[in-house]
């Protein structure tokens, strides 16, 4: 296990995994991720879809999309871009990747599904990190976690520790639900640990954040998935894919289960947002944030080939 301090002088390479998570609702405001309304079971993925405003029948584009963000996915044309936009050979000025556009009229893929829990994407690159706040409030939640090498959450907490949840609520709810959805959110993550006294938000060898400046919940320490590797490291392979105890991904340089980037390179972080991170969180800086809501990242580290 990585500890803080610890520093790597080899190349670095990261493969991140991402779970596909739950999605936008479909007649009121996005809100946390995962954005299903209440109404929709976990596993009905064609109601996952940019929501439209119940007042105009008009689609509502995520908070957060902006200057970046804004051409990254965009379908439509830049106002005014004139000649591209009468050039052929620039395609009449599209930008992006026809995800999600202020355009309430632009055709984009939020318009049809903002993704399903069961599809795994990876990013080859150096490592997350767990240390970087701001990185945290958009990946955190969208991390996977691998249900085969940890223990079922449990509710043995009255007070959570992840700001907003009810652990009153907390319970097995059932099919179609997945049994360590304690939340009923429809995506197992590190917030169904939040009612667990095993798990806390600020152990010792962690490097967890807090929550930073500005945020209702200032200072205090930001469950994160590392946060879930330590408390649950007991040296057994209990899922037997020959990683022990390969519970948020693996580091294939230093052959441990902490895919912390110690050197703090970056890299990897960024290319997880990009692709991965929570959208309509309010979130401001021009880190990718409004990534397909879909996914959630799962990093680990390997040197080069």
């Amino acid at each position: 296990m990585k500890h803080e301090g610890r520093r790597v002088r080899r190349a670095l390479v990261t493969l991140a995994l991402a779970l596909c998570a739950t999605a936008a609702a479909t007649s009121s405001a996005l809100a946390a991720f995962p954005y299903k309304p209440d109404s929709v079971a976990p596993t009905d993925y064609a109601r996952y879809s940019q929501p439209t405003d119940p007042l105009t029948g008009r689609v509502v584009a995520p908070s957060d999309l902006a200057g970046k963000l804004d051409w990254m996915y965009a379908a439509s044309k830049e106002p005014l871009n004139e000649p591209i936009n009468s050039d052929p050979r620039e395609l009449f000025g599209v930008r992006g990747a026809s995800l999600v556009d202020k355009d309430a009229g632009a055709d984009t893929a939020y318009r049809t599904t903002t993704g399903r829990p069961d599809v795994t994407i990876a990013v080859l690159d150096s490592g997350i990190k767990w240390n970087d706040a701001t990185a945290m409030s958009d990946l955190r939640k969208k991390t996977r976690l691998n249900a085969a090498e940890l223990p079922r959450p449990t509710v043995t907490r009255s007070t959570p520790t992840e700001p907003g949840q009810v652990c009153a609520d907390f319970r097995v709810r059932g099919a179609p639900f997945l049994p360590d959805d304690l939340n009923g959110d429809g995506v197992f993550n590190v917030v169904d640990f939040s009612c667990d006294r095993r798990v806390t938000a600020d152990p010792a060898k962690g490097v967890g954040p807090n929550f930073p400046k500005g945020s209702p919940n200032e200072g205090d320490p930001m469950l994160d998935p590392q946060d879930v590797l330590i408390a649950f490291t007991d040296g057994r392979d209990d899922d037997g894919n020959g990683y022990v105890d390969d519970m948020v991904g693996w580091d294939f340089l230093d052959d441990d289960n902490d895919p912390y980037d110690d050197v703090q390179y970056g890299h990897g972080t960024g290319e997880s947002r990009d692709s991965t991170a929570e959208a309509d969180n309010g979130e401001s800086s021009a880190a990718a944030r409004t990534a397909p809501s879909s996914t959630c990242a799962w990093a680990t580290r390997s040197s080069p080939t």
